[in-house]
């Protein structure tokens, strides 16, 4: 390791590159390679500028391997694995000096004696936003996979079934569709702007279908768009729809059904496009991609049904308790508070 170290040094001036890593599974061994962020250490940093200086890393070394152990692990079915021949480099490149925001960190993890039921953890991430994710890819002869660790998904099953996958997607689907507040306020504003329960269902079919095809398409040719400018492009989405439905309402026009699903179904393929920039960091190559894929869509479905079921099922109760008067007041109050934050989200994003 030591030799294989000092020659790629030798060639390549970074060597590896930073909130990045990789865990490269043998016969009886699992190397790794990764970068940590100073950040995620306590206690070494003594002057509190962010990086850590030659003097700060050879005098809190021992604390430095102590949490490295401690925040780095791989584990079986039924016990975690030591990392062995820990090597710590102040630098991530051969030809910057210290101090430096991140550190490299190698070693190896035996795997003799144990199951192909690995699981890979890291509790080290810094303060900083590009400090929270980490990305490892873990290979085995021909297979692939991306690891993307992050303070709330610390840990990951390695090369798992697809079984697990399936239903770790779905649960990230779900997950993503309910903590992205503007998909949220756009499916509210569809759901708002329609009365029947079969239009609700065509609009939401539409909704789902656009931003399906987009998910495939740019899976198949692995391609996301800049996320500068899909974000506003959501936000002018949630403007659109609702300055349309109450200009409609104010001149007290009927819309078409066919017209108003071609409409959602165009601003799904956008919605669409930031879903897919959410799952390039998610699953494997080959199948378990494709069952990732299948997962993570079938969770946003589920997550965008479970929203639609509790808008449809509150409008309801206000239109029984209220009466249909009071109930078209609320959306209309609605409908122009979406304008206003939606704005103020593309004027943000912009920006």
């Amino acid at each position: 390791m030591v030799f294989w170290l000092l020659s790629w040094t030798a060639v390549h001036a970074h060597l590896i590159d930073a909130q990045k890593g990789s865990l490269s599974l043998k016969a009886e061994r699992a190397y790794l390679a990764m970068s940590i962020p100073v950040a995620g250490l306590k206690g070494v940093d003594d002057d509190g500028d962010g990086l850590l200086s030659s003097a700060e890393f050879n005098a809190h070394l021992p604390a430095i391997e102590t949490q490295i152990r401690n925040g780095i692990g791989l584990s079986s079915a039924t016990r975690p694995l030591s990392l062995h021949e820990l090597m710590i480099q102040l630098s991530l490149s051969s030809d910057k000096p210290a101090p430096e925001r991140q550190l490299l960190v190698m070693g190896h993890f035996a795997l003799a004696d144990t199951d192909n039921d690995l699981r890979f953890k890291l509790q080290i991430f810094g303060q900083q936003a590009d400090e929270k994710r980490q990305y490892i890819t873990v290979t085995r002869e021909e297979e692939t996979q991306l690891l993307t660790l992050s303070p709330e998904h610390p840990q990951w099953n390695v090369f798992p079934s697809l079984l697990q996958v399936l239903q770790t997607q779905i649960q990230l689907g779900i997950e993503h569709i309910l903590e992205g507040a503007d998909h949220l306020l756009f499916l509210l504003v569809v759901l708002a702007a329609e009365s029947s329960l079969w239009a609700i269902v065509s609009v939401l079919t539409a909704f789902t279908i656009g931003h399906a095809v987009t998910l495939l398409v740019c899976n198949g040719l692995a391609w996301t768009a800049p996320p500068a400018l899909v974000e506003p492009a959501i936000a002018a989405t949630i403007v659109l729809i609702a300055l349309k439905e109450l200009f409609r309402n104010s001149a007290q026009q009927k819309h078409s059904l066919l017209q108003r699903s071609i409409l959602v179904f165009a601003c799904a393929i956008v919605h669409g496009l930031g879903l897919a920039d959410a799952f390039t960091d998610l699953g494997l190559s080959g199948t378990g991609k494709l069952t990732s894929l299948a997962g993570f869509n079938a969770g946003i479905e589920i997550g965008q049904l479970g929203v639609a079921v509790l808008g449809v099922a509150f409008f309801q109760v206000l239109s029984t308790s209220f009466g249909p008067v009071a109930v078209t007041r609320l959306k209309q109050g609605f409908l122009g508070f979406a304008v206003i934050l939606g704005g103020w989200w593309f004027w943000e994003r912009i920006n």
